[in-house]
């Protein structure tokens, strides 16, 4: 199963947005998370979601969970890390922190505000401040832009710009250097229903890169993504059942397959704000 967030060597982007006092019908689960790159739209006013994976072992026509799978395990999958993710009550993301098998912290995304609006995001990983982000938002408190800085030397990395649909969804994302030179631009795409189809990058002169496409299943939840190269060809596909929701139509338990034979049990716990 594919990593979905990498922590230094790519730009984080945020699609959860800077909201004032809007009510919301749903929590993004995206960028920051263990889901970046693979946007999430949880109902409710989700506070707080932990999500667990564990191997899994067969047993007659199915399968039952086994252990958790390990750090080390995970980095060799490339395999994303459980986390606990916290929100307030119009849905932008406070923190999310990455978990090992022994529960405890291997790093985690803090977020602070300035006038009710998100205005800085810093990265901790193995108790080290690894970089920080100065967010600005628009009058409807989305954010449209970040500058990324290096905490050790206190210097700017990358800024990014961020362009909305009508619908408010986060679409087109513009990367910048330090030097302000674009380096590459990333699109999310959503069909009709509002449901993340599609991400795909392109590099500084618009050659296409790589990208994911998702199908959903009755329930609008995921239930198959594939990605695919820079020649477009696939390079895996993870295919996901349900076995469990909840009172508001989230998950809670599922089962997932990759190309590559393995399978694992996902569990999540979630809290709502109402």
């Amino acid at each position: 199963m594919k990593k979905l967030f990498v922590i230094f060597i790519t730009v984080v982007f945020t699609v959860t947005g800077c909201k004032n006092n809007q009510q919301t019908k749903y929590t993004i689960l995206g960028d920051y998370t263990s889901y970046e790159g693979f946007i999430e739209k949880m109902n409710g006013n989700v506070e707080k979601i932990v999500e667990r994976m564990y191997w899994t072992v067969a047993v007659a026509d199915t399968f039952k969970k086994g252990n958790l799978v390990t750090i080390k395990e995970r980095d060799s999958l490339k395999a994303y890390y459980d986390y606990e993710a916290d929100f307030d009550s119009v849905g932008n993301l406070l923190s999310c922190k990455y978990l090992d098998e022994n529960n405890k912290i291997v790093g985690d995304w803090q977020f602070s505000k300035e006038n009710n609006k998100l205005a800085l995001a810093q990265l901790t990983w193995q108790d080290t401040i690894r970089q920080y982000q100065k967010l600005k938002c628009d009058e409807k408190g989305r954010i449209i832009e970040a500058k990324g800085y290096r905490a050790k030397v206190d210097t700017l990395w990358y800024t990014y710009t961020v362009n909305y649909n009508e619908a408010g969804d986060t679409v087109v994302y513009l990367v910048y250097n330090s030097k302000g030179i674009l380096e590459w631009k990333a699109l999310n795409l959503y069909n009709e229903k509002g449901q993340f189809m599609c991400y795909e990058t392109y590099d500084k002169d618009g050659a296409f890169t790589a990208s994911n496409k998702v199908i959903y299943n009755e329930k609008g939840k995921m239930s198959e993504v594939t990605f695919f190269d820079k020649d477009k060809k696939v390079t895996e596909t993870v295919q996901r059942t349900y076995t469990q929701y909840d009172a508001k139509g989230n998950w809670l338990k599922a089962v997932s397959k990759d190309t590559k034979g393995h399978v694992f049990i996902s569990e999540r716990t979630y809290t709502y704000i109402n």
